[in-house]
């Protein structure tokens, strides 16, 4: 009995598995038989200037926000100096900022015709843009100092992190050996912290790469653009499916290579012999140059920008339709709840088969695939849930025609299933990972308990798992939720039509050129993305000795 039920569980883990990853492999299937074959004309036209751009954007951006973030991460976390225990909390905010909200609030500042360099050529008298030298927002260089600002969190979070956990001791054991400051930060502590910095980096890869709406704006073509415009305005959904395998295979494996990397080194820490890192107190000029380094990018990241769009949006109120900003307001509350509901459902279920199961190659793999979706960049994803959904409603519509006369119509790929079903797939891993951090705290024992006094598996989610993973529950809600509200490029393309969101509302006017107008929309996300900073709390807290402590003993 005990041997059928687990190959159920087996049965059903690998079907959800299946389910997780179908637009992985229906785009990998449709590129290799394309209707019309397109790659050689890509290949010959604009190919080679996507794959450039994308290289160099993910370069770029990983340089920059690595800087960022890795600089502020050690002042924040060596050094005292004013303003210190505001930064290490504010400078995650501008994560609550999507790339294509802040792309467009710095395209209209800083374009010709706007504040900023009307208020030069006024200041200074020139007539035309031939007179004065200014640097063109709208190009891949602004597109990288845009994502860098936006993206350096990443870096900061994970390195902050890292060198929480250094001991004072390896510091003390390099300067020892006659080594400086600094280069006994570059040679013991970075070495130290290198599997955090590498994952904040492979992040802060991946959203460059899948980034959609602000390469849009500022008019660089990268493969997130191409496969749009290869899609629906070439109306080639097999060129676009061979463009999104390619960078899929991009991300694979970067994905692989980082993994294999890290494998290859292990990093312990001595935990009987470990003494928090003191804080150097940095005063006079020192200290500003401190305050300056760490303020100057949450400003660009998050202060400007958001203070830009608070006063577009107050001076243009009179211009904004009311009905239509709630309808979209009602459109975007409606699928983040139904996404985040339906991820909370599937991770209890994972969570629960591989914990009947146990830890085995076959369950982590099962599970690898499953939450393979966060890293599928939101046009490909659409490529792919568009695709075999397509089939199936085709599939229906036929059947349908044959014994009742009448079609069906586009019963899943015409209609906010869509967008549900990509939602499920790309924020899986995120309502995943808040259950099974719940599930870890609670004792296998409690849960062979309650089967031998005959709870089944309702009774045992109600009554013990339920009270005990609550804290968890509203986490997976509440990252679900607002990452569902932010997502652009999966939405604009699986939408019903005059089917709207805060996020393609915001998408439309902005393309209109109309981006004032659009300020309240891009207000409405960014204030949901600060939700979960506001619940949640700080990342570090219980990590550390609070900072009144930390700081007596530095």
């Amino acid at each position: 009995m005990k041997k059928v039920l687990r190959l159920k569980r087996v049965w059903v883990l690998f079907i959800l598995s299946a389910l997780f990853s179908l637009p992985f492999f229906s785009t990998l299937l449709l590129s290799f038989s394309p209707e019309e074959p397109i790659f050689r004309h890509l290949w010959e036209t604009v190919l080679p200037g996507y794959i450039k751009n994308t290289l160099l954007l993910m370069i770029g951006v990983g340089m920059g926000s690595f800087v960022l973030g890795l600089v502020t991460a050690a002042l924040v976390s060596f050094f005292k100096f004013p303003g210190r225990q505001l930064f290490q909390k504010f400078l995650i905010l501008p994560l609550a900022i999507p790339g294509f909200v802040i792309g467009t609030v710095y395209l209209q500042f800083f374009e010709y015709s706007g504040p900023f360099q009307s208020l030069i050529r006024k200041w200074f008298g020139f007539k035309t843009a031939n007179e004065y030298w200014f640097p063109e927002i709208g190009s891949l260089g602004g597109v990288i100092v845009v994502l860098s600002f936006i993206l350096f969190p990443y870096i900061f979070m994970t390195a902050r992190s890292a060198f929480m956990d250094q001991s004072q001791r390896f510091f003390e054991v390099s300067r020892s050996l006659g080594k400086g400051p600094f280069k006994s930060f570059i040679s013991v502590i970075l070495p130290l912290s290198r599997p955090s910095l590498t994952l904040g980096l492979s992040l802060v890869l991946m959203e460059a790469a899948s980034d959609f709406g602000t390469v849009h704006f500022f008019g660089v073509p990268t493969l997130t653009s191409g496969i749009y415009s290869v899609w629906l305005q070439m109306n080639n959904l097999g060129g676009a499916a061979q463009l999104a395998s390619m960078l899929l295979s991009f991300m694979i494996l970067f994905i692989t290579l980082e993994k294999w990397s890290r494998s290859q080194k292990s990093y312990y820490s001595l935990k009987g012999n470990h003494r928090h890192m003191q804080l150097k107190e940095l005063k006079g000029l020192k200290g500003v140059a401190a305050f300056s380094l760490c303020f100057i990018p949450l400003f660009l990241g998050f202060i400007f920008p958001f203070s830009l769009l608070l006063f577009w949006s107050f001076s243009h109120i009179d211009q904004i339709e009311l009905s239509r900003f709630l309808n979209d307001l009602e459109h975007t509350i409606f699928l983040a709840l139904g996404a985040g509901g339906l991820c909370l459902i599937f991770s209890l279920i994972f969570n629960y088969i591989q914990r009947s199961l146990g830890k085995t190659r076959y369950v982590e793999g099962a599970v690898s695939l499953a939450t393979l979706g966060y890293a599928i960049p939101g046009p490909v994803l659409a490529l792919g849930v568009l695709i075999p959904l397509a089939k199936f409603d085709n599939f229906i519509d036929s059947v349908a025609l044959s014994v009742f006369g009448s079609g069906t119509g586009l019963i899943f790929s015409g209609s906010v299933m869509a967008i549900l079903l990509a939602y499920l797939i790309r924020f899986f891993v995120l309502s995943y990972g808040s259950v099974q951090t719940g599930f870890l705290r609670i004792t296998p024992k409690m849960d062979e308990a309650a089967t031998q006094l005959g709870a089944g598996f309702f009774d045992r989610i109600s009554k013990i798992h339920g009270p005990l993973l609550k804290r968890s529950f509203a986490t997976s809600l509440i990252l679900v939720f607002v990452d569902s509200m932010k997502e652009l490029p999966a939405t604009l393309m699986l939408r019903p039509f005059n089917f709207n969101t805060l996020a393609t509302r915001l998408y439309e006017l902005s393309s209109d050129e109309r981006l004032m107008e659009s300020a309240p929309w891009g207000v409405a996300i960014v204030l949901s993305g600060l939700l979960p900073l506001i619940i949640l709390g700080h990342p570090f807290g219980g990590k550390r000795k609070n900072l009144k402590e930390e700081e007596k003993e530095s």
